[in-house]
């Protein structure tokens, strides 16, 4: 009697190249044995360890830290000019600038709105 592994080859051998002839656009059924290794060998596991190991090693670096050269690096100069409440001029040329058409803020009023309504930039909106 054959040996039962030369019986497995025997027998997916044909198989597979038969299937490997099949066009690619076409769907296969197989109803049989799930674990047989048909056509190409899917590597995916391999791929997905490999760059599993390669980000581990790119992102989890374990390094000292040089508090000398952290407080070498230059600061930015705060622009406290930012925390002023704006001009009624300011607002009025800002939405002057507005363009029409565009999606509406956070706040949900669409351009259009905030035109239309000269008075809605008063003393409320700088306060």
């Amino acid at each position: 009697m054959t040996n039962p592994d030369e019986n497995k080859e025997a027998f997916y051998n044909p198989l597979a190249s038969v299937l490997s002839d099949i066009p690619r656009t076409d769907e296969l059924l197989l109803i049989g044995d799930f674990n047989a290794r048909i056509g190409r060998d899917n590597d995916n596991k391999r791929v997905v360890a490999r760059r599993r190991e390669h980000f581990q090693k790119l992102l989890n670096v374990h390094g000292d830290i040089y508090h000398e050269a952290v407080d070498n690096i230059p600061q930015r100069i705060n622009k406290t000019s930012l925390d002023e409440v704006p001009t009624i001029a300011e607002m009025a040329s800002a939405i002057a600038g507005l363009k029409d058409g565009n999606a509406p803020g956070g706040d949900g009023i669409p351009a259009e709105v905030w035109k239309q309504e000269k008075t809605i930039c008063s003393a409320d909106c700088t306060s």
